[in-house]
């Protein structure tokens, strides 16, 4: 059964400004900004930086889960006089013809497009890609100022789908915005946008929470800490608003009004929540191959592609680092070549006690071969002074490496 057909079968008509009937199947949830609930923190400093940016069309939001990425964008809906055209991908988005047909839905709540273009999505044959592609992008380039929001632009794979969406790029007007919400890129010239300053970006260290901010939330919970200690479980979540709530959620507000204390039951309590978040969000949709390199990668505090290859006995561990960067699996850089990196440090708890039930020997194995690859330091030394004639061992081609990189960041 093809993808558009899948969709429609839970379809509802959607109707634009005039309340007429398309002539195809939406579903109405893809093409709505999501409702905010009570209880949310305000990311005011966030949005206002997004509203005042009107230098670069493109935004790019891109964070692993839990940051907050769709809850920031919709408040962003809330406070711009923009009229916001809201898509949420998923599979069936795979489909390009399924893509934008929501495209066309979502653009004519705010401008209504032509019959021509409408009918020409209702009976796609190849035409389409010539004739209501261009229009849909020529309508955007000409169009009152709005912000086109493409979220969990992730799940965004086809060849097909990822031309609809670089030839509405391309056409974003003066004034208008198109944001890229989602946990990685999907396959566009992102470091083309950059260079060339047409591209905002917002990530994991932006949407960390502050510690005021952590603390708002786990009011809203029913927590009340001391700020003290609010700032030391944001510092130890690293701003990471998913774990800041589970936490919040397993120092749940006892029946005497007042927080319990941070016992052992409740901090077990917690790494049990923020485990169980991990495995269904992350590793559960991870290839195997993948999940047995975070976990054996997990022993090492610092690591870079030599090191891992030394202590895994294998090779091409600078190009799976790359990929699980790329992925935003929590993998911090270190230096600015990108050769250095850690783990999240929730992230890596997790793994290691993953890595300690399932492959306990395993796990010390790995460690006594860190050890006798005598540390990152060891490696860093010798990497710096091979860099400036050949590629050094950490797999990356560089005219040397910095000093050190900082043990957090």
């Amino acid at each position: 059964m093809p993808a558009h057909a899948k969709a429609s079968s839970h379809a509802v008509r959607a109707l634009g400004p005039s309340l007429r009937p398309l002539p195809f199947d939406v579903v109405d949830s893809k093409i709505r900004v999501p409702i905010l609930r009570s209880g949310l923190v305000s990311r005011t400093v966030l949005v206002n930086r997004l509203k005042a940016n009107l230098d670069a069309p493109l935004v790019a939001v891109f964070a692993p889960v839990g940051y907050g990425k769709t809850t920031l964008l919709a408040q962003w809906a809330e406070r711009d006089p923009r009229p916001f055209v809201w898509i949420s991908i998923d599979d069936h988005d795979a489909d390009a013809i399924v893509l934008l047909r929501h495209f066309a839905a979502a653009l004519d709540a705010v401008t209504p497009l032509g019959p021509e273009v409408l009918d020409a999505l209702a009976r796609p044959v190849e035409s389409v890609w010539t004739t209501v592609l261009p229009r849909i992008a020529a309508m955007i380039a000409t169009a009152q100022p709005i912000v086109i929001v493409v979220d969990d632009i992730h799940l965004l794979r086809s060849v097909e789908s990822v031309e609809v969406l670089s030839a509405v790029a391309d056409q974003i007007g003066e004034g208008s915005a198109l944001v890229l919400a989602g946990r990685a890129s999907p396959r566009l010239p992102i470091a083309a946008l950059r260079a060339a300053g047409r591209l905002m970006e917002i990530g994991p260290g932006d949407l960390a929470l502050t510690p005021r901010e952590g603390q708002r939330l786990l009011r809203a919970v029913g927590v009340h800490l001391a700020f003290d200690e609010v700032t030391k479980l944001v510092r130890e979540c690293e701003g990471w608003a998913a774990a800041v709530y589970l936490a919040g959620l397993a120092l749940r507000v006892g029946d005497d009004g007042t927080s319990p204390p941070a016992t052992a039951p409740n901090l077990a309590q917690r790494e049990a929540g923020l485990a169980a978040y991990v495995r269904s969000e992350y590793l559960s949709r991870l290839p195997p191959k993948t999940v047995q390199f975070l976990r054996r990668t997990s022993v090492l505090e610092q690591m870079c592609g030599g090191l891992c290859d030394a202590v895994l006995g294998a090779e091409g561990s600078a190009r799976e680092l790359e990929r699980i960067e790329h992925s935003n699996l929590f993998l911090v850089p270190l230096d600015r070549h990108r050769v250095w990196y850690r783990y999240h440090r929730l992230f890596r708890d997790v793994l290691r006690r993953d890595l300690a039930g399932c492959a306990p020997r395993t796990g010390g194995r790995l460690v006594r071969g860190a050890r006798k690859f005598r540390g990152c330091s060891r490696a860093r030394a010798r990497a710096r002074r091979h860099a400036p004639r050949r590629t050094h061992s950490c797999g990356h081609r560089s005219a040397g490496l910095p000093q050190r990189p900082r043990k957090d960041r």
